[in-house]
Parts: C-alpha cells; sequence; structure tokens
C-alpha cells in the first residue's frame, strides 16, 4: 500500500478508538464509540454506493477500509 492509503486508515482507526480515551467515565466512552462506529458504517455504505455507481475507480485503498471498519465494528462489539 501507498503511504497516503496507510495514513488514512491509521487516522481512521485512531479516530475511533481515542473516543473511549477523552471520556470521563465508562457509559460516556461506549457511547462515543458506538457513534463513530455508527458514523464509519455510514462512510463504509458510502464507499459501496459509490464503487457500485462506478463513480470513483477503486485503487485498492477501498477495500482495505471497509474491512477494518468491520473488525473495528466487531472489536467495539466485543468490549461494548
Amino acid at each position: 500500500m501507498k503511504f497516503l492509503q496507510l495514513l488514512c486508515i491509521a487516522m481512521l482507526l485512531s479516530a475511533v478508538f481515542a473516543a473511549a480515551l477523552n471520556a470521563p467515565n465508562a457509559t460516556e466512552a461506549k457511547a462515543l464509540l458506538n457513534s463513530h462506529v455508527a458514523k464509519l458504517a455510514e462512510l463504509k455504505s458510502e464507499i459501496e454506493k459509490i464503487n457500485r455507481e462506478g463513480k470513483f475507480e477503486d485503487r485498492g485503498i477501498f477495500g482495505p477500509i471497509t474491512a477494518l471498519i468491520d473488525l473495528v465494528s466487531v472489536i467495539v462489539g466485543k468490549t461494548a
């Protein structure tokens, strides 16, 4: 993968997992994680929509991003 792709993936993951660190208690951490996962799910559906419509040439970044979104959802689901 190219550097920019890795940077995007790292930023996505850090944004999701940083939510729990910024929360003052466990209840708010869970709520923040769930809201971030919901936003990632929206991003995933938008990426899939763009791919279906053929509006963007996939250069190999969307596959790993959607896979990571699924992985983060599973991790958060197990910890929540």
